[in-house]
């Protein structure tokens, strides 16, 4: 629900506004979009992995003091984005100064998400991402019955609906946010946070990388047909992302899946969302060249001449999901830490040695043997884990 109304605010924006307002308006989503999965890596994560299966006292005393710390943790990139609002003014700025305000209430709603997922409540979390999408999308189509449209206002509207879905995950959960705990929290649970943000920093950081590198080497049309490969792919993202927040938890919460039990739950999440990769990614390649011009544009003609190693990537890359979130489900994130420090420079040379052997095509190959070898090196740690996790099950 969340992916689907920010792909609907991006089209409603795109199609009312100028050139300009929607290049301003997609920088502060992309900020907004950054700084969310920090939070969530820095403050929620650690919620999932150590209180899913915790008492319920002491799951509402973490949910308060994770959600506090949610709000703390937003303000500081809240006061740069409205400094370098001010100081950029212009079209940019008045963008990014509106998304400082709007910030700690959006984190907030990221988090009660993330509590409701720990809790076992999905239904929760959907109900809040759900409320969230419907009045945004009403407010907004009232807007652009108007003459007031701009990026700014619709920045605004979808902001203030992500506050009253923010509110509602405090009604739902009964709980109000302890941001005085926020210290505490954070120093309590840093030899957690530390890897998943590094993790998340090097993933992200490599890939950009790349792709710069990508389109220094081998031209603009070459990363453009990458990243319009990526965008077709994105609903498997989507998947993977909502199946580690719901897997991770529900992991979490039976400490008696170790040994063959974890790597039987972790085959079971990869091979479900390998099966839904390989049929979106089979959809792809039969998707007739008149509908990929349609949603594609000029870009197709490279996308679709990728397509076949970019699904054969999308599959690998799908494959490692179960060990990922058996590996963090035991509390192992340095295991995980280290097998990014693999797959981030692996990703990284696979683009750039492969675009300088074969164009757009040896990159995508490049990319897709990346997401094997990642996700090869992600069972055989899952292995490892899963016996050490046995053994100290027996020995407690």
């Amino acid at each position: 629900m969340s992916s689907l109304s920010s792909f609907a605010l991006g089209v409603l924006v795109a199609r009312e506004v100028s050139a300009a307002e929607f290049g301003a308006f997609a920088l502060s989503f992309t900020v907004y979009g950054y700084l969310v999965i920090v939070t969530r890596v820095l403050v929620s994560q650690p919620l999932t992995v150590r209180f899913s299966d915790a008492a319920p006292s002491a799951a509402r005393q973490a949910a308060r003091q994770s959600t506090g710390a949610a709000i703390v943790v937003g303000l500081p990139p809240a006061a740069a984005l409205a400094l370098t609002g001010v100081l950029l003014g212009g079209t940019v700025g008045p963008t990014l100064v509106l998304t400082a305000v709007l910030l700690p209430g959006l984190l907030l709603q990221d988090a009660w998400r993330m509590v409701f997922f720990a809790a076992g409540r999905p239904r929760a979390a959907a109900a809040i991402d759900s409320a969230w999408a419907v009045v945004q999308v009403c407010l907004m189509l009232m807007l652009s019955t108007t003459d007031q449209g701009s990026a700014v206002a619709y920045l605004g509207v979808w902001g203030l609906s992500g506050w009253l879905a923010a509110l509602l995950g405090a009604l739902l959960a009964g709980l109000v946010p302890a941001p005085r705990a926020t210290w505490q929290w954070l120093k309590a649970h840093w030899d957690l946070s530390r890897y998943f943000v590094t993790e998340y920093v090097l993933i992200n950081g490599s890939t950009q990388l790349m792709l710069v590198l990508v389109a220094a080497t081998g031209g603009l049309a070459v990363a453009g047909a990458l990243r319009g490969a990526q965008v077709l792919t994105g609903p498997v993202g989507i998947l993977v992302t909502s199946g580690m927040a719901f897997a991770i938890p529900e992991l979490a919460r039976r400490p008696w899946t170790v040994g063959r039990r974890l790597i039987r739950a972790g085959v079971g999440i990869s091979g479900t969302v390998v099966v839904l990769a390989t049929v979106w990614g089979a959809l792809l390649l039969v998707l007739p060249e008149e509908v990929g011009r349609q949603l594609m544009g000029d870009t197709w003609t490279g996308v679709d001449a990728i397509l076949v190693p970019t699904v054969l990537g999308l599959v690998m890359s799908a494959s490692g999901l179960g060990p990922t979130c058996g590996i963090l489900a035991a509390q192992r994130p340095k295991v995980l830490f280290w097998l990014q420090i693999i797959a981030a420079p692996a990703y990284l040379i696979g683009g750039l040695v492969g675009v300088l052997t074969g164009g757009a095509f040896g990159a995508a190959v490049g990319i897709a043997l990346a997401h094997t070898l990642g996700a090869g090196f992600a069972w055989i740690r899952l292995v490892v884990v899963a016996r050490q996790a046995a053994e100290a099950r027996e020995h407690a």
